[in-house]
């Protein structure tokens, strides 16, 4: 399980960051998200506070799937695939156990989810031939201070 090496952006300026399924090793996993979160800076030009919180996401989505999926059995597999492009990161994460829309009005949101439900951009989520697959976009530029102790922009 590792990082792809760095590789200049293709013609259509998407560049392929990370592709990985899902192991429920937490510190081999969390180890590729701060990789990832240290390409954006180094590689994407990313503010640093935008990539802390790329980390912050995708470790709570991460470890949420490993914890409630791969561990408690209720599914056997998932995967990660993030994209840079524009100023921002493209992420989709799929996983095969029971449906669970964390954007719910009705989901008994912990702190992670309160986090998550800040930061991302544009949530899509939807059963896909039978697992759920979750695409949202976080930006690398002028990330506002929504969690830092900045309160909610007006």
């Amino acid at each position: 399980m590792a990082i792809e090496d760095p590789v200049a952006a293709p013609a259509n300026g998407v560049y392929p960051l990370l592709d990985v399924a899902i192991a429920p090793d937490v510190p081999a996993m969390l180890a590729l998200l701060r990789a990832l979160a240290s390409r954006c800076e180094n590689e994407l030009g990313a503010a640093t506070e935008c990539c802390d919180d790329v980390l912050l996401v995708l470790e709570e989505l991460v470890t949420n799937v490993i914890r409630h999926v791969l561990v408690a059995g209720t599914g056997s597999r998932a995967r990660l695939k993030v994209l840079g492009r524009d100023n921002a990161l493209a992420v989709w994460l799929w996983d095969d156990g029971p449906a669970y829309d964390p954007f719910s009005t009705t989901a008994e949101p912990g702190y992670g989810l309160r986090i998550i439900r800040a930061l991302v951009h544009r949530p899509v989520l939807g059963l896909r031939a039978g697992a759920n697959q979750l695409e949202f976009c976080l930006p690398l530029i002028h990330c506002p201070p929504i969690i830092r102790g900045g309160g909610v922009p007006t």
